[in-house]
């Protein structure tokens, strides 16, 4: 396998926006030859008659419909309901007025 050179390493760097040092140079070239090493090795694994995989696991719809129903058809939630007024919860108020 053909490594990075250290030209296309800098070069590399500059359209990153990296300044590298001689040190961090030598660091990547190692690095980055065995990651290209690696997806050499990708390359040569045979994917005649594979599907291409879009999801790994099966989505299903969390979607349910929205429908509103009046408070009158949940007795327990009315009657769990600290105070009532006229049908209506009552709450303490938010902004007082002075």
């Amino acid at each position: 396998m053909k490594g990075l050179t250290r030209v296309e390493l800098r070069h590399l760097g500059r359209l990153s926006q990296l300044a590298l040092s001689d040190d961090e140079l030598d660091h990547l070239e190692g690095e980055l030859s065995r990651i290209l090493g690696y997806v050499e090795q990708l390359a040569e694994v045979d994917v005649e008659g594979v599907e291409p995989l879009i999801q790994p696991i099966e989505l299903g719809s969390v979607s349910r419909s929205d429908e509103a129903a009046p408070a009158d058809d949940h007795p327990g939630v009315i009657a769990a309901a600290p105070r009532l007024k006229e049908g209506m919860y009552v709450v303490p108020p938010v902004i007082e007025h002075p």
